[in-house]
C-alpha cells in the first residue's frame, strides 16, 4: 500500500492433513489488483514464489510445482498445489474478504504458546534459494539440515544444540 499497490490482506484456512481445514487466520495472504488480480504470498513454506494470478481453474507453474486455483464453495477458494501438473491436493482455502492484521492476532498467539503448535513443537527455519536454473531450499530443524536444489535433496543430521547454532549462523546469518 504504501509503494502505490492496490492490495488488501487475506485470510486463509491452512489444510490440517487430516482432511480438514485450520481455523480462519491460521495463515496471511496478500491479495494484489493490478489490471488483473494476483495472489502473493511468500511465507507459506516450500510453496509457491512469484505471485499466482486470482484465475480459477488454469493451471499456473512456478519454480516449486504447479498450482490451481478452484471454488471451494460459495464463501471460500481452494489453492492446489501439484508436482506432475496432473493430480493436485489442497494447500489452503481462503476467502476475498479484505482483513486487518489484528485479526490474526489470536492465532498468532496460539501459534507461538500454544504446546499444540507445530510452531512449538520443532525448531525450523527455512528460505527459499531461486537462480536462474533451479528453485532451491535451505531449511534447518532440530535435528536436519536439509539442502534442496531442484529434484536434489541432501540431509545432515544435527547432533547437538552447538551445531544448530552453527548451521543458523552460516546459512541464515542468525546468532542465538
Amino acid at each position: 500500500k504504501e509503494t502505490g499497490f492496490n492490495v488488501k490482506i487475506i485470510s486463509a484456512r491452512v489444510n490440517n492433513g487430516k482432511g480438514g481445514w485450520g481455523n480462519e487466520f491460521d495463515h496471511m495472504a496478500i491479495l494484489v489488483t493490478l489490471s488483473e488480480q494476483w495472489i502473493a504470498d511468500v511465507g507459506f513454506g516450500d510453496s509457491f514464489i512469484e505471485p499466482l494470478r486470482f484465475e480459477l481453474d488454469s493451471i499456473q507453474e512456478d519454480i516449486n510445482g504447479f498450482y490451481k486455483i478452484i471454488k471451494y464453495n460459495e464463501e471460500y477458494y481452494e489453492l492446489m498445489k501439484s508436482n506432475d501438473g496432473k493430480e493436485f491436493t489442497g494447500e489452503y482455502i481462503f476467502s476475498l474478504k479484505e482483513r486487518t492484521p489484528d485479526e490474526f492476532t489470536e492465532m498468532n498467539f496460539y501459534h507461538q504458546t500454544s504446546p499444540e503448535s507445530h510452531f512449538t513443537k520443532n525448531k525450523v527455519c527455512t528460505i527459499a534459494k531461486v537462480n536462474s536454473s533451479s528453485n532451491g531450499r535451505i531449511t534447518l530443524t532440530n535435528d536436519k539440515l536439509i539442502l534442496t536444489e531442484g529434484d536434489q535433496k541432501i540431509t545432515t543430521v544435527i547432533n547437538s544444540e552447538e551445531e544448530f547454532k552453527k548451521n543458523l549462523i552460516e546459512y541464515f546469518g542468525i546468532k542465538i
